[in-house]
């Protein structure tokens, strides 16, 4: 075969590919569609499937809303139940969406999904507890049964409280000032202080809430803040720059 002959070859071999490709793509697609025919579902856009309804959520509400907030949306809109369906794919897996503690509850008792390691390995590695199942899970997760003992809980509360009632003076302030913010980014910072705290980790009081700057500068430079270094700046109307970290 000459030099067209291999070139009519590959042209041939690339176009066969892509029907190949387009042809299930499509078939997929109508799979996935006729998936949850039966099962209560918001809307269905034909091909589209409830993509058109996520985009719709995210041209109508501010663009920081967290996507966990979009199912609530959706339940709200359509008048659906505890438990209805979302399908996105390709982007995704079809979403079960449970609005019920006890519902939720039997859900948590089913074989986790296999999309779960892949998801976090990269952050948790190849081997994590959260996605361990049967016997392996059992006794790892027995190992952190003393930490959430009853009497050990209880000698928390104290330090928890103390966080919440600073997580509650800033929403109050918030509130004063009509603003709108970031309850993800705030709530992140305060679950970060209350486990830094319970976890006495270096003995370092972190205060995320009250400092501008959303890492741990403080252990990245080497440096430490005080509880009662920030807590002083605080009484005295200072706002703790991210230079004290």
């Amino acid at each position: 075969m000459g030099l067209i002959g291999n070139l009519q070859a590959v042209v041939i071999f690339i176009v066969v590919s892509l029907v190949a490709l387009i042809a299930y793509v499509i078939l997929r697609l109508q799979q996935q569609r006729v998936l949850l025919n039966a099962l209560p579902q918001p809307p269905s856009a034909g091909w589209f499937g409830h993509l058109k309804i996520l985009g719709d959520i995210t041209k109508e509400f501010p663009k920081e809303l967290h996507p966990h907030s979009y199912l609530h949306i959706v339940r709200e809109k359509y008048g659906l139940g505890d438990v209805f369906y979302m399908n996105a794919w390709p982007l995704g897996y079809p979403m079960l969406a449970i609005s019920h503690p006890q519902i939720a509850e039997q859900a948590l008792l089913q074989p986790k999904h296999e999309s779960l390691s892949g998801y976090l390995s990269p952050i948790t590695g190849d081997h994590s507890l959260i996605y361990m199942e049967g016997k392996e899970w059992k006794k790892w997760r027995s190992i952190f049964n003393p930490g959430f003992s009853h009497s050990h809980l209880m000698t928390l509360i104290p330090g928890i409280v103390e966080d919440s009632l600073v997580f509650c003076d800033i929403l109050e302030e918030h509130a004063r000032k009509a603003d709108v913010f970031r309850l993800e980014e705030l709530a992140t910072r305060v679950t970060v202080d209350i486990i830094g705290k319970l976890l006495d980790i270096f003995t370092v009081c972190l205060f995320l809430m009250l400092i501008s700057s959303p890492h741990l500068r403080s252990y990245r430079t080497g440096r430490s803040v005080q509880c009662a270094e920030v807590k002083q700046s605080i009484a005295d109307g200072h706002e703790v720059s991210d230079q004290v970290v």
